[in-house]
């Protein structure tokens, strides 16, 4: 058996206030994990996490 780095990621979405989408997106970046709706299967997501890549250690 090997063992293997998985490298993920966990897509979300959130609905913010501003006056630019520059200012969105400092906004979003200090977000709460309760103020981000997490995407989960039931909206296409393959699982719980995106997996982007597997290398064996």
């Amino acid at each position: 058996m090997q063992t293997y780095k998985v490298t993920l990621f966990r897509l979300g979405q959130a609905y913010v206030k501003a006056a630019s989408k520059e200012k969105a997106a400092k906004i979003a970046q200090k977000l709460n994990e309760g103020e981000i709706r997490w995407l989960a299967e039931k909206e296409g997501m393959p699982g719980k996490y995106l997996i982007t890549l597997v290398e064996v250690q």
